[in-house]
Parts: structure tokens; sequence; C-alpha cells
């Protein structure tokens, strides 16, 4: 499959790498800056967690396609876009004036609903995913250090069945992915984003996420936090019991789940990986703040993730749209 990544970024690279070895054709749209500084390839030092029970590491070069117009190439299967979580609206820009062909495959946050999107794409044009991994490039040095679990999440926006969305599971499926499809993706997504709204406050709050994984105190003011902002996902609609056995730990005692996620951090490495990658503050406070404004707006009483405001509020553009 001929597969376009939108930009070079650390989720587009670690995906478009394990695409590429799987024995798809990838290219990268970037600008011309970022195609100079990546072509002689970029080293990717990824924690390969695709086989849970044979975790490795692999240090190499993947040799970055990229191409930097539309001039002399546009005729691709898929658009993969993974971008920031303020920056979606730019992206959809830059492919509306570029319009390659195929389908689009939005690997990202959403805290609206589609229709802020409508003016910028058709809705038949797309599906949506989220992934489950985490990195960061350092592009003056080429340099990729991420970390990747064993499945995705992949839906059609209307939740149907579809050849489409059977094609694209094939995709993920070849390259050593699950693909999981939850009824309402987006629903899925603000309940996750929920999640990591309370976690991120938490991380801020503590210094980093090194200090608030090995902390029994920071985990359990996370999971009293997580439980607010869940109610924030709640109020715009989410029904939380679609996601039951994923957020149930976090209704336990939270003496007993904070031991449970110290526990979880000290053994998993590749959760506590993707943790610590996952450091780019723009970002961070974006999708805090977009929590945060909601819970303002629809008068949720969110009294814990309301005093960690300080560390994220008014640091950074909070829409997507």
């Amino acid at each position: 499959m001929r597969v376009l990544v939108f930009g070079a970024g650390a989720i587009g690279s670690i995906y478009g790498f394990f695409l590429a070895l799987a024995g798809n054709q990838v290219v990268h749209f970037v600008r011309p800056s970022r195609s100079a500084q990546l072509k002689n390839g970029l080293r990717a030092r990824i924690l390969d967690g695709r086989s849970p029970k044979d975790i490795k590491q692999t240090d190499t070069i993947y040799q970055i396609r990229t191409i930097t117009d539309f001039r002399t190439e546009r005729q691709f299967d898929l658009t993969v876009v993974s971008v920031k979580h303020h920056a979606l609206a730019g992206a959809l820009r830059a492919l509306g004036e570029s319009d390659p062909s195929g389908d689009v495959l939005f690997f990202n946050g959403l805290w609206t609903d589609y229709a802020p999107l409508d003016p910028l794409i058709a809705r038949e044009r797309y599906l949506w995913g989220y992934p489950v991994a985490g990195g960061h490039v350092d592009y003056e040095k080429a340099r990729l250090e991420g970390a990747i679990l064993d499945n995705v999440l992949l839906a059609e926006t209307d939740g149907k069945q579809t050849e489409r969305l059977s094609r694209i599971k094939a995709l993920f499926t070849n390259a050593g992915l699950a693909v999981e499809s939850p009824k309402n993706i987006l629903h899925w997504i603000w309940i996750h984003m929920a999640i990591n709204a309370g976690v991120i406050s938490t991380c801020l709050k503590y210094g980093s996420a090194s200090a608030f994984m090995d902390s029994s105190k920071a985990l359990r003011e996370g999971i009293l936090t997580i439980r607010e902002t869940l109610k924030v996902a709640a109020a715009k609609g989410a029904n939380l019991d679609e996601c039951k056995d994923e957020i149930r730990n976090f209704y336990l005692p939270t003496f007993i789940s904070s031991l449970a996620f110290k526990r979880v951090f000290k053994k998993n490495l590749l959760a506590r990986r993707i943790m610590e990658l996952h450091n780019n503050l723009d970002d961070l406070y974006g999708l805090c703040s977009d929590v945060y404004q909601s819970a303002k707006e629809m008068g949720i009483s969110t009294p814990r993730f309301e005093q960690k405001a300080v560390y994220f509020a008014g640091k950074s553009g909070s829409s997507q749209s």
C-alpha cells in the first residue's frame, strides 16, 4: 500500500517505520528544512512491544523518504495524520491545498465533535484512530526515541463496519499490530483524553512523569483527579460504561489502585517509557486546557483538577479547530 504520513513527528515516524518494515511504500510530507535534516535517514531507537512476550529494542536507521510538495507525486492509498493537540486545523488546511488522493486516517486526539472539521475535509474521506505509542524526535541529531505497544484503535466515525475499515485494519495487522474498533471512537477518545488530562496535570504538579509514577502519593492524587476529569467526558456525552474494563481501577479504593499502578509502572517498561517520552509541553498544556475549559463551561466541579490549572492554563492554545 502507498502510505503518506503527514509530517515526521514521533507518532508518524514510529508507525511509518513499522509500516515500511512490513513492505508498504511510505512517504512523509514535510517542509523543505525538515527534509534536509532527514536526508541521511532517522536513527530509530524504538522499544518494540508488538510481541509483549518478546519485547525488543530496535536501533537502526529508518531510511525515511520525504517529499516537500505534490507536483510529482500525489497518488496514495492512505494519508496518516498525527499532529500536536492544537495543530489539526493547520494540517487539514495544508492537506486541502495539496489534495493527495486516497483515504485519510486521523491518528489524533479530538476534544470537539467532528463538526469543526467539516469546512476543511468531507466526512466520507476519513476515519479515525488512536495510536498506542509514544516518542520524541531530535531533528538536529536526526534521532527518534520511541516505544510502541501491540495494538492500535481504528474505526469509522459512524461505527460501521466497512470494506475500507477492513482494508486499513489489514494494513496495521500486517505490520504486527492488533486492531481494536470501539463502538464510538470519538467518545472513546474523549474518555482517554480526560484520563490523560488527570495524569498529565498531576505529572506537571510533581515535576515529571517519573516522579508521578514512583510516588504513591502522586498516584493517589492522580487517580482522584482522573475521577473528576472523567466526569467532564461523561458530561460531554461519552458513555463511560463502554470503557468500564479500562477505567474500573480508577474507582477502587485509592490505596489499592495506587499500589496496583505503581507496580505496573515499575514492571511494565513499555508503559513507563511511553509516559517518560510524552514530554512535548505545548501539547500537554493544550490537552489539559481543553478539558479544563469544558469543565468550567459546563459547571462541572473538579476541585483537584482546578488546583492544578496553575501548571497549564494559559500556557498553550487550546483549540484544535
